[in-house]
């Protein structure tokens, strides 16, 4: 469904340009982590009649560096010929705390939800789910670069293309997708070198769930949940601002929510000819290739 997944993208930007009055924002503020703080979290959408605010305010663990979102109302649906777009964007900023002496290796997403297709009709009726997310390294041992920017798309579980067909996949069911964006090979492929590391980093995400469907036929596509988790490292002292010495990783952070695995034994390389993996369910995820230029990854995304 490489087709639909540009017109959808095509058409929320449309929106975006020709319907200001249709965007709506929210800001949730600065909330504190173990060793980070999320700052300026705010949600916005371009939507057809979902309700808002979608994400809603965020829950922050004092005790792990994680924000985790339970999304209301964040659906598409539609019924005999009609179809329906809603389109979630939320920004913010990670941002780690030099008194903890601790960086950003990694930084991952999950989020799952569920789906309905209904009626006799053919692969024209579907529901479609797509994240797309930009991450720019801004600061680098606690001291501004100049910003790496990072294109990365999410994968689905059961459906990699997170697009999901009438008579081809199940009537209804549960979808779930993660990505994760490895910031020390970002940093090590620029010729930064093993003691230098990200500190502050800015996420932009965009997410969309299109419906379409036919004469006698419906369909609906909703997101319940939505998690970012980070890989921390904890640089010992005296090591600090110039991270010199041997670094502690802690590992990557994850947990189990509501029987869901946030991010499993998922690893993103940077070949796209390569794949790695999910233990669970034993899911085959197919890689999208990392570029740093901001304007060619939304080209290559485009044409994925």
């Amino acid at each position: 469904m490489k087709t639909h997944k540009y017109v959808g993208w095509v058409l929320s930007v449309a929106m975006l340009t020709m319907t200001s009055v249709a965007s709506i924002s929210t800001n949730y503020g600065d909330f504190t982590a173990a060793s980070v703080d999320f700052i300026q979290v705010t949600e916005s959408t371009i939507n057809t009649g979902a309700g808002f605010p979608m994400y809603n305010a965020p829950i922050v663990s004092a005790s792990s560096d994680t924000m985790d979102f339970n999304p209301v109302g964040f659906s598409a649906q539609a019924s005999n010929g009609d179809s329906d777009l809603t389109d979630g964007n939320l920004v913010f900023d990670v941002v780690s705390r030099q008194d903890q002496n601790t960086v950003i290796d990694q930084i991952g997403f999950a989020e799952r939800g569920v789906f309905s297709l209904g009626g006799t009709g053919t692969v024209a009726t579907y529901a479609d789910v797509t994240a797309a997310f930009y991450v720019e390294i801004t600061e680098v041992n606690y001291a501004p670069i100049e910003t790496i920017g990072i294109w990365a798309q999410m994968e689905f579980l059961t459906n990699s293309n997170g697009t999901y067909q009438l008579g081809v996949d199940a009537s209804s069911g549960i979808w779930s997708g993660s990505v994760l964006v490895d910031l020390n090979n970002e940093l090590a492929i620029r010729g930064y070198d093993e003691n230098q590391h990200a500190t502050r980093v800015s996420v932009d995400l965009n997410n969309w769930l299109s419906v379409y469907t036919e004469a006698g036929t419906s369909a609906m596509i909703a997101k319940k949940d939505f998690d970012t988790n980070l890989t921390i490292t904890v640089i010992p002292e005296p090591a600090t601002l110039g991270m010199i010495g041997f670094s502690t990783t802690l590992g990557l952070l994850y947990r189990r929510r509501k029987g869901f695995s946030i991010l499993g034994d998922a690893v993103f390389l940077r070949d796209p000819a390569e794949q790695s993996t999910v233990s669970d369910a034993d899911y085959v995820n197919p890689i999208k290739r990392l570029l740093s230029s901001k304007e060619l990854a939304r080209a290559q995304w485009l044409n994925f």
